[in-house]
């Protein structure tokens, strides 16, 4: 644990949260070196009143959650400076672990990032056709690249969850048009990446991320669906809201946990820039979602039906939500979306 200034161990309560009762509570004068929390212990629990916090403003925000259904927000994490100063519970508690649905995405890029700078691969541009027999010239022409970041011509057809070789089923599809031509969003592409993982390493894609990744980063008992024993790249991984929070600043923290770097700062870098952009303000990394505003630059995991890990490294911001999964919550979605953005900006920018 994080406490060589802190003394006093206490229950934090916000709002419907539940902190642990082994969390430190700081005071607003309390600094942390957010860049290298040993992310295995427990947070610092800090409070509105932290320097940096429109304490107001953030406030309000809260408040306002009830304007655009509380019944669908299972629960609200945030980081700031390194500190816990949000952990509230709409549904379930601490212990609740919930599908994060294409979340699941960035998850499986950092274990891509792991395997490049280990050697275990060489590089992004490895060819898919080291690892498969291809029909095609044009699908032997796709590498790792073209997956991480959906540009390569995988169609995103989510039958391959119940075909008896998904895999097989996959490749044999025709691809919807050429690699690296255009940007179409894939789970069947991601799950390409999980079966490769596999055959690299000889390890499950869950053993090896769970060893290189998110064991030393504090994230042990979650859940990861496999289909026919491959861990589904799509989607299919239940954290808990601690879990998010966890993996948000892990990578706000450049791939370090404490004094360790357990992910190259290069692919963290790298994959959490525009290396496909859809406009001046929005773009798509590894298997990450871009938002820029100037040189004000947020990054997300995203999934279905209103999860986000989102990160903005200016103002050392990590925010996390789950939520419940039900089809067409259109008015949910716009709302949550919006809800964010302005709980960004309830916080000091600090670089």
């Amino acid at each position: 644990m994080i406490n060589k200034f802190y003394f006093i161990i206490v229950f934090f309560f916000v709002s419907c949260s539940e902190i642990d009762e082994n969390e430190v509570e700081s005071s607003a004068e309390d600094l942390i070196d957010w860049t290298s929390i040993d992310l295995t212990n427990d947070f610092v629990v800090g409070n509105f009143d932290e320097k940096g916090i429109n304490k107001t403003k953030l406030q309000a925000e809260l408040d306002n959650i009830s304007d655009f259904s509380r019944s669908d927000l299972y629960s609200l994490g945030v980081i700031y400076r390194g500190k816990l100063i949000i952990e509230n519970y709409y549904s379930g508690n601490a212990d609740s672990r919930r599908p994060i649905w294409s979340i699941t995405k960035s998850v499986l890029s950092s274990g891509y990032g792991h395997l490049i700078y280990n050697n275990q691969l060489l590089n992004t541009e490895t060819p898919l056709s080291l690892f498969y027999s291809l029909d095609t010239a044009e699908k032997s022409s796709i590498n790792i690249g073209n997956l991480l970041m959906m540009n390569s011509g995988v169609g995103d057809n989510l039958g391959y969850v119940s075909k008896s070789d998904p895999i097989q089923y996959i490749l044999s599809e025709p691809l919807t048009f050429s690699p690296g031509t255009w940007w179409a969003y894939t789970s069947a592409g991601t799950h390409l990446l999980s079966d490769i993982m596999t055959k690299a390493t000889g390890q499950t894609t869950k053993d090896y991320l769970d060893k290189h990744i998110l064991n030393p980063i504090g994230i042990y008992n979650y859940d990861w669906e496999s289909i026919k024993e491959v861990h589904n790249g799509g989607f299919g991984i239940n954290f808990r809201l601690l879990d998010m929070l966890r993996f948000g600043q892990f990578y706000l923290q450049k791939g370090k946990s404490g004094n360790k770097q357990i992910l190259s700062q290069e692919w963290v870098d790298i994959s959490t820039q525009g290396l496909v952009n859809f406009n001046a303000e929005r773009g798509y990394g590894f298997l990450w979602w871009i938002d820029k505003q100037g040189d004000d630059i947020t990054y997300s995991a995203r999934g279905y039906s209103g999860q986000f890990i989102v990160v903005n490294p200016k103002r050392a911001l990590v925010i996390c939500v789950s939520s419940r999964t039900r089809n067409n919550n259109f008015n949910y979605l716009n709302g949550i979306d919006s809800f964010i953005k302005q709980l960004i900006n309830s916080f000091d920018i600090v670089q």
